[in-house]
């Protein structure tokens, strides 16, 4: 009895903690639009952070930069131990020995000195292009962010609608097999009564089996496909997670523009600010050619002593000190920039072609894409009118087979014929999805989603 107890209070507690477990999975589960689910993965995608990260890079790349036309100012010194005197000669009148050389050696035998060296670019025009060349680079840069935010984008459209559409293969075919269990539930009763054959109610049965298998199949692809939409959201693989629209309800169409504009596309804009970027190349390499002025500044003190003892009160610190004005001007460097200039320039006769070949690219595929997504949009009603016709059909063909009217291989096939109108409305529905998300994103407004 004692043993009863306690297995009875373990089964209670253990019902008690599934209980409190599944309100807590509940409270944790999540509802997302396709536009919370889009806003979601921009947010927190690492790709979209790295390349943000960009920008601040490219804010200290500009100020390595402007480093280069501020003062830079340094401090030097140094003690010489002078092991052997350099030897001079001179007159030897100086010295009362006419006609003579005589070797003399000069200095001490340390020399301690210390200087302060100040240099602050004049004019180089180099360095002014090379300056204006970050706000382009910033550019580029923000695209590269765009782009990235703009694949994320499409990323999860594509996924959360795959999620839908199988969501909604699995509620039809649940729908299948709850009227195959009522037609179960008839034959066996009219199987008991000698209405009916237990060929006809085996064939049912198989039926009803092949249905849960390919339930079977539909919802592992159901889990496998949610847990790609939460990869690609860059949310938690292990919190649950909610679609709360239907793939069917879902407005995307009415934001695509009917006519292109190719500059909204982003590969169209990062082929033009690399274009501008190589022109500013060009600019910098010709400034290159014109001279630059500098001006230095140097100020120090040295001392000579035979001992090392420069901190002694008799240690005298000489002063000197030096103000200059350098120009440098190029006269000719064996044709290194006019080679790099004509390779510039014929990258960017090769960046215009590109722009004209992407130009027919995307508007050759927009027109192919509204041309899909039209007759898509025809196909989907067509489908939907077909699939209304077959489950009117089915429904009659039922009532017939209950009646005895018809046999089970006549119900079978309209169960059959039901399904293949099914499959070709999803599949008009996956199409029209996939060609309103390519549109936005060939015409470069696929953000309109979050919008």
């Amino acid at each position: 009895m004692k043993l009863q107890i306690s297995s009875l209070k373990r089964r209670s507690v253990t019902l008690i903690c599934a209980l409190i477990g599944s309100l807590v999975y509940g409270q944790n589960e999540t509802s997302f639009t396709l536009r919370d689910a889009v806003v979601y993965g921009v947010a927190h995608q690492v790709n979209i952070q790295k390349t943000k990260l960009e920008l601040d890079k490219n804010e200290q790349k500009f100020n390595e930069a402007l480093a280069m036309y501020l003062p830079h100012v340094q401090a030097s010194g140094g003690v010489n131990n002078n092991l052997k005197l350099a030897t001079s000669i001179l007159p030897g009148a100086i010295f009362g020995q006419p006609g003579q050389d005589v070797a003399v050696r000069f200095g001490t035998k340390y020399t301690v000195n210390g200087f302060i060296d100040a240099s602050q670019v004049i004019y180089d025009q180099s360095l002014i292009t090379g300056l204006s060349a970050n706000k382009e680079l910033q550019t580029m840069t923000q695209l590269s962010v765009n782009k990235s935010e703009e694949q994320v984008i499409f990323d999860v459209a594509i996924a959360y609608y795959n999620v839908q559409l199988i969501g909604l293969q699995k509620e039809i075919v649940q729908a299948n097999v709850k009227k195959l269990d009522s037609l179960l539930k008839i034959t066996k009763v009219q199987l008991d009564l000698g209405f009916a054959k237990q060929l006809d109610y085996n064939k049912l049965k198989v039926s009803r089996t092949n249905l849960e298998t390919e339930l079977s199949n539909i919802e592992l692809n159901y889990q496998q496909q949610l847990v790609y939409l939460k990869y690609v959201m860059a949310y938690p693989l292990d919190q649950a997670i909610q679609l709360s629209t239907n793939v069917e309800q879902e407005k995307v169409a009415s934001s695509i523009a009917t006519k292109m504009d190719v500059t909204n596309n982003l590969d169209f804009q990062i082929l033009m600010a690399q274009r501008r970027m190589t022109n500013i190349n060009i600019n910098q390499l010709k400034a290159g050619y014109l001279p630059s002025l500098s001006l230095g500044f140097r100020y120090g003190y040295q001392a000579q002593r035979n001992q090392l003892d420069f901190l002694s009160s008799a240690t005298t610190w000489y002063p000197n000190s030096v103000l200059s004005i350098n120009m440098n001007v190029p006269i000719f460097d064996g044709l290194t920039k006019h080679a790099k200039i004509q390779q510039l320039s014929i990258q960017q006769k090769q960046s215009l072609l590109d722009e004209e070949q992407l130009k027919n690219t995307l508007n050759f595929q927009m027109k192919n894409m509204e041309t899909k997504l039209n007759v898509s949009l025809g196909a989907m009603e067509a489908q939907r009118n077909n699939l209304k016709l077959a489950e009117e059909i089915y429904q009659t063909t039922m009532l017939q087979y209950e009646a005895g009217v018809i046999s089970t291989a006549e119900l079978l096939n309209a169960e059959t014929s039901l399904k293949e109108a099914q499959t070709n409305y999803l599949r008009s529905v996956a199409q029209i999805r996939m060609a309103e998300i390519e549109s936005l994103k060939a015409a470069g407004n696929i953000k309109s989603i979050i919008k």
